[in-house]
């Protein structure tokens, strides 16, 4: 999980701590590490679908 999280961190040039924030401020009713796995599967699925990848953030309140 952390491996992918932080692959994410890199693709985006976003700090691994901000991430965090990001989606431990979106999330609703989960814990902070159910959230993390949920943002990382909808940033991976949608960077398969697409030829570039694309940026989970509009994704996070929606999903978590």
């Amino acid at each position: 999980m952390w491996e992918a999280l932080f692959e994410i961190c890199v693709r985006e040039n976003c700090p691994i701590g901000e991430l965090c924030t990001q989606i431990d401020e979106a999330k609703e009713d989960s814990s902070l590490t159910a959230a993390i796995r949920v943002y990382i599967l909808i940033y991976f699925r949608n960077a398969a679908a697409s030829e570039r990848p694309v940026k989970a953030q509009g994704f996070v309140g929606k999903a978590i």
